[in-house]
């Protein structure tokens, strides 16, 4: 099973395979429409330039789902046993407990928390292609099926709703995404529905020799409804499938699992990787010039030397907010190449750009300047743009007064 997806990467195996340049600046510009840049430019959002921890990060999932893997294995007679054993549980009845070769691999997993904006459903959608994007039949012999499907990786929103049976229903679409086709019965994993709905699910993600669970998108919002439910959901899976699983959320979420208790607070204890933003200095002037030379432009038209400092000042070092920032910049000088007309980009022409298009961010930045500034921000816009804040935001919030906002949203 494990050649399915290779061995783990070199470190700057890693640095290429997670590195995607989706667009670049051309050869000459002088016979290119701008209908022609201006399109190219919708693609611009998908690129994704690495850093150093996110190839580490890369090696070490990788290695994770290559061993747990490696003793899931079809072609093995206990494992192969096992999985049979799932029709029952397809048919309504019990999890089954795991055969003790496999309890090693309970418990896998991973916390991906940071800012909104610090990068990590890009990081994660760049994995995706490490590890492999599509669905394959793998042939057996043996004991076990002739034919089985496996899944290298299924990647689930944290529903809006906030519960079990929100992530099920989204769990159900992520699949009928993933292997089915235009003929498709409606009623495809309906099952998930159900009174033993949870079970069917984690039976059908060892059917698929799942490679990797993801749950990414938990937030402040994703606080309300029965969130328990979701975190006990992902416990349930590790325990009885062995597949390693990942949750991403944002630093508010991160501290209330560290404070929540019983089975879903061992998420946060199974490993956890922090997404911060990136300060201004050497990587942030690299991403700059990356993020430059995803521009239609010249090539030879080099980047102005102080749009590193403009966008940072702009975004506080935020992805999320860069992104907007640098496709904002790339279609003024499509759509008004006079502002090149010095030989260069100017700094006033930069930032009144930025203050134009950066507008939607107005409030978290302030809230965030604030924050860095003070080291505390109100409890109203703790509670409002706390996605937007690094994990000391939230640290000095006694766990009460946590308890009480939670429910207090869930009951909103």
């Amino acid at each position: 099973m494990t050649r399915q997806i290779g061995p783990v990467p070199s470190f700057q195996d890693a640095m290429n395979g997670l590195r995607f340049k989706v667009i670049s600046m051309l050869d000459t510009t002088g016979t290119v429409s701008s209908e022609y840049k201006l399109s190219a430019l919708t693609r611009f959002s998908s690129s994704y330039f690495p850093s150093s921890a996110n190839a580490w990060l890369a090696q070490k999932v990788i290695a994770m789902v290559r061993a747990s893997l490696s003793l899931r294995d079809p072609s093995q007679p206990r494992y192969s046993k096992f999985i049979h054993g799932q029709r029952d549980v397809m048919a309504g009845g019990e999890l089954k407990a795991m055969p003790s070769f496999l309890h090693s691999l309970q418990g896998a997993g991973l916390l991906l928390a940071g800012p909104t904006g610090a990068g990590k459903t890009s990081f994660i959608q760049r994995l995706r292609a490490c590890i492999g994007e599509e669905h394959t039949l793998i042939r057996l012999g043996g004991s076990a099926p002739a034919e089985m499907r496996f899944l290298p990786m299924l990647y689930v929103r944290w529903p809006d709703c906030g519960t079990l049976s929100g992530l099920l229903g989204n769990m159900r679409n992520a699949l009928i995404s993933e292997l089915g086709s235009a003929e498709t019965d409606a009623r495809a994993f309906s099952n998930f529905f159900g009174k033993r709905g949870q079970n069917i699910a984690i039976a059908t993600c060892i059917f698929l020799n799942l490679g990797l669970f993801v749950i990414d998108g938990a937030s402040i919002r994703s606080l309300r409804g029965e969130y328990r439910e979701i975190l006990n959901f992902v416990a349930t899976l590790q325990e009885f499938s062995g597949i390693p699983t990942i949750v991403s959320c944002t630093y508010p979420v991160a501290q209330a699992l560290t404070r929540l208790g019983g089975r879903g607070a061992n998420l946060s204890n199974v490993g956890a990787e922090y997404f911060d933003l990136i300060p201004a200095g050497n990587l942030w002037n690299r991403y700059c010039q990356f993020a430059w030379k995803l521009g239609q432009l010249d090539k030879s038209l080099e980047m102005p030397a102080h749009l590193p400092d403009c966008m940072w000042n702009a975004s506080l070092g935020n992805f999320r907010i860069a992104t907007h920032g640098f496709i904002a910049i790339h279609h003024a000088l499509i759509n008004t190449p006079n502002l090149w007309a010095s030989g260069t980009l100017s700094q006033d022409a930069i930032l009144g750009v930025l203050e134009l298009n950066l507008r939607a961010f107005a409030e978290p930045l302030k809230v965030m300047h604030q924050f860095g500034r003070d080291g505390s921000v109100s409890d109203a816009d703790l509670w409002t743009h706390g996605d937007y804040l690094p994990f000391e935001a939230f640290s000095g919030t006694p766990s009460c007064d946590f308890e009480n906002k939670r429910s207090h949203r869930r009951g909103a």
